[in-house]
């Protein structure tokens, strides 16, 4: 199989020759250290040499002539004053027109410029891409996430308007990708983090109203294009998963195996069938600490309790310096072995 039919069996839940693995997305200093260990230059010869079926292509590629970014949600605050803990521009806004006066991106700045030379001398693997979609902490950040709850309650018509513009913006925007490149991507790839350690960050009625129509739009739009929808979300985000399931999600990334709910065990006895499931490998304890023989043991163990539904990767995709490089290793070759 090539690393492309590799992936697709999996997501398929058709039995692949190997289970496929995806490295994630590592610090630099992380990939520094690979480098060296493995004796390559650069990402894509560590890709290569590790037996890595994915690659990711992340946008939407924006190409503003003032140089703005598509979305400001602080706008008209001193730079010095911006962060993502912020009250952004609507803050105290009760007043839907606000939300219909604020300067939202235009699409036409989205650049699909090379987007196909980029792609086509990757054919072989899984092409992941489309907008990471991020619309859970854009919508947060342009209230402050603390208020944003709180207005679901006392001013749900703002938070709704905010969500359409913004999520009308990333369809618009996969909609150029799509177009001019979709034959060339498998897998939309997108994400939103749901969960906390314990729990979702809001009730599930609340998710449903307010996230999970606009998760379904996205979903609908990947879907006309023919392409598999990858989604991922950290935390305990067990709740939503049918969810995620009944509007046509294929992959739930990135499995974080110490939250609540998120036992490997009992997500491979709900939805092994149903679902396929990319993560799982522990950077919170195993890769930490532990011994890479009991490393190679686990990635053993998940393999066969997921079978065809499964694609090896850490159970968080940004793999920190501190990890030792010798488990990293242990996790990458055991996930190849047949």
């Amino acid at each position: 199989m090539t690393h492309k039919e590799r992936v697709l069996a999996a997501v398929e839940h058709r039995k692949p020759d190997r289970t496929p693995l995806w490295i994630g997305w590592p610090k630099p200093e992380t990939l520094e250290k690979l480098y060296k260990f493995y004796g390559v230059a650069d990402k894509e010869q560590l890709l290569r040499c590790i037996g890595d079926d994915i690659r990711w292509f992340g946008g939407p590629p924006w190409k503003h002539p003032e140089g703005k970014p598509y979305f400001d949600p602080y706008l008209g605050m001193p730079q010095e004053q911006r962060s993502h803990a912020a009250p952004g521009v609507f803050a105290d806004c009760t007043d839907v027109k606000q939300v219909e006066d604020y300067p939202w991106p235009d699409p036409q700045y989205v650049d699909c410029e090379g987007l196909r030379e980029t792609l086509e001398p990757y054919q072989e693997y899984a092409i992941l891409g489309g907008s990471w979609a991020p619309f859970f902490h854009d919508v947060a950040n342009f209230f402050g996430m603390e208020n944003y709850f709180i207005k679901m309650y006392t001013d749900p018509e703002v938070v709704e308007a905010v969500t359409e513009h913004i999520i009308e913006f990333y369809i618009a925007a996969n909609e150029k990708i799509f177009t001019v490149a979709g034959d060339l991507i498998d897998g939309f790839f997108f994400g939103n983090d749901y969960g906390t350690q314990n729990d979702l960050f809001m009730s599930l009625e609340m998710w449903r109203r307010f996230i999970l129509p606009y998760e379904k739009a996205l979903v609908d739009h990947a879907k006309s294009f023919g392409l598999k929808v990858f989604h991922h979300s950290c935390g305990a985000v067990s709740k939503i998963i049918p969810y995620l399931i009944e509007i046509g999600v294929d992959v739930l990334h990135p499995v974080q195996v110490e939250a609540r709910g998120m036992e490997p065990e009992t997500l491979a006895a709900k939805y092994r069938d149903q679902m396929t499931f990319m993560g799982g490998i522990s950077t919170q304890q195993l890769l930490l600490y532990g011994t890479p023989q009991q490393v190679r043991e686990n990635v053993r163990y998940m393999k066969r309790l997921f079978g065809n539904g499964y694609i090896v990767s850490p159970a968080h995709e940004a793999i920190l310096p501190n990890i030792p490089v010798e488990n990293l290793y242990a996790m990458f070759d055991e996930a190849v072995q047949d």
